[in-house]
């Protein structure tokens, strides 16, 4: 299905509960800080997202203005299964408060697990697609009546088509949804509520990307390679990529989208499709 594709992704980020590091990424989510913000949560807020790329999930979103344009039957199914990652970061939560574990946000992976070396600039993944797109627009979905649960949905405008399988469903033009967990909202009730923390590396609204997309079941994606292009140069905008930059090693680093575009099809054409 063209459209409305749902995208859950990982960034590198661990999460209070261990599972969400495997399911679906950082979210900036706090199930045990989820409260109404204040002027000092609001300062400390703003400081500790000074440098973080994600700072603009501090602007609210009004529920009441906000509109949804997914079909309800694609909708349901995506907040069916946030309900259920939701769910079960609380059971373990409560289960490490059991046992006397106190969870804490982590930095990211180590410099070891992330190794460029390990990991191909351009990986042969089977059925990936390769795009060219813009973060055009985000909206915040809640599930749930007293808004406890909600998360960010990031809408993207596809630019080009690099290489898809093929049974790819993308084509130039098309729209592709991006979820991810939390975000900050103002609720009918006009209580403005907010559950994210600092990413120092995340896409952002009116950037363009070049990504590496694999399919998920039931029209969903995992976005797995993330370079920004919105200057018309590539620009690492993942901790690994910087990573690769800054020892030199890296070969998109500072390309042209042009010549970026022509390397990875070059590079791609030495595996079969898939």
């Amino acid at each position: 299905m063209r459209g409305f594709l749902m995208i859950s992704r990982f960034i590198g980020r661990i999460s209070l509960a261990g599972l969400l590091m495997f399911v679906a990424a950082p979210w900036p989510l706090l199930l045990s800080q989820s409260t109404q913000t204040n002027q000092a949560s609001s300062k400390r807020n703003a400081k500790g997202f000074a440098d973080a790329e994600n700072r603009w999930q501090l602007n609210p979103v009004d529920i009441l203005r906000d509109t949804d344009s997914v079909e309800p039957r694609i909708r349901a199914a995506r907040n069916s299964y946030w309900q259920s990652i939701f769910q079960k970061a609380r059971d373990i939560e409560a289960e490490e408060a059991g046992n006397g574990i106190r969870s804490l946000p982590a930095s990211g992976y180590s410099r070891g697990y992330f190794y460029p070396a390990l990991i191909p600039e351009i990986p042969s993944t089977p059925n990936s697609t390769w795009v060219i797109a813009k973060f055009t627009s985000y909206h915040i979905i809640p599930i749930d009546q007293d808004y406890r649960d909600f998360y960010t949905e990031e809408n993207f405008k596809v630019i080009q088509i690099i290489q898809q399988p093929l049974q790819g469903v993308l084509a130039a033009g098309d729209r592709f949804d991006v979820d991810l967990g939390g975000g900050t909202i103002i609720t009918p009730q006009r209580q403005t509520i907010n559950h994210t923390s600092p990413v120092p590396l995340m896409e952002q609204p009116r950037h363009t990307y070049l990504l590496q997309l694999v399919s998920k079941s039931n029209d969903t994606f995992e976005i797995t390679k993330r370079w920004d292009v919105s200057n018309n140069k590539v620009t690492p905008d993942t901790k690994i990529e910087v990573l690769r930059a800054s020892e030199g090693t890296a070969k998109l680093s500072g390309m042209s989208i042009f010549d970026a575009v022509q390397y990875i099809q070059s590079e791609l054409s030495k595996e079969p499709l898939q």
